[in-house]
């Protein structure tokens, strides 16, 4: 269950970009995530949660037996992707430079 709320919240924080920042423009968020490494980095994580959360059934892990354990491997470059997005996107606190 983790994994499906970690999946939920990156999907609304995904989603608060597309419509709040983005206004749904196609080429604008394109160009965003070609343009700033956090942005790429981001969706680049989520895409790797999808398979995840699509799979996280017990029907699915049935089907794809061992092979539902290698694809939910995807979860430890997911990780880090998500802190690399966060690390780089914070902004430097405390004194101007």
């Amino acid at each position: 269950m983790i994994g499906l709320f970690a999946f939920t919240y990156v999907s609304l924080h995904f989603l608060n970009w597309l419509v709040l920042d983005q206004w749904l423009d196609l080429q604008s968020i394109a160009a965003d995530i070609v343009k700033r490494p956090y942005i790429t980095v981001g969706v680049a994580g989520l895409l790797m949660l999808v398979p995840l959360a699509v799979t996280s059934t017990a029907g699915w892990m049935r089907r794809l037996g061992r092979r539902w354990y290698r694809i939910h491997k995807l979860v430890y470059p997911a990780a880090v992707l998500g802190c690399v997005h966060f690390w780089w996107q914070v902004k430097p606190t405390g004194a101007s430079r």
